[in-house]
């Protein structure tokens, strides 16, 4: 299995984090049974984001947690005290729940995504996520670029 996030960041951020249990477990079937779910906190005014595009991000993830205030359990990684993440959308070089989540998106906008374990990490899980987690990610896209690329 490819990686598909940062994840030298995200190790290097977590990797010595436990799960703090709250209510429901991480794994248990009410955590995971999620539909995939698309929110805008905030819409952008600025370039609107497509497939093939560059976009550089900020963005924060959480296990998603039944029981927890906002379903917000542990968070597994945030790039707001670091620097800017970039990448190609829709190439797979992210869980497929931000290709399916980001286009559409506009520049300065804020984008919550609920994302079920099939578009996320599935039954192998990665890092600190664990199996059959669901997740949640808060996603801002600070610029976008389209193709070509100079």
């Amino acid at each position: 299995m490819c990686f598909r996030i940062v994840w030298i960041s995200v190790f290097l951020f977590v990797g010595s984090l436990g799960f703090v249990a709250c209510g429901d477990s991480p794994t248990s079937p009410t955590s995971s049974a999620v539909t995939f779910s698309i929110v805008d906190l905030k819409v952008g005014d600025g370039d609107t984001v497509a497939n093939g595009d560059r976009v550089q991000v900020w963005f924060t993830g959480w296990i998603y947690v039944k029981s927890a205030p906002g379903n917000k359990g542990q968070s597994f990684d945030s790039n707001r005290d670091r620097e800017l993440f970039r990448y190609i959308v829709g190439t797979g070089h992210v869980i497929e729940g931000w290709d399916q989540g980001v286009p559409g998106m506009k520049v300065g906008g804020v984008r919550r995504l609920i994302i079920p374990p099939e578009l996320a990490y599935g039954s192998q899980g990665q890092g600190p996520i664990p199996p059959d987690a669901s997740l949640i990610f808060e996603i801002e896209v600070v610029t976008v670029e389209h193709p070509p690329f100079y």
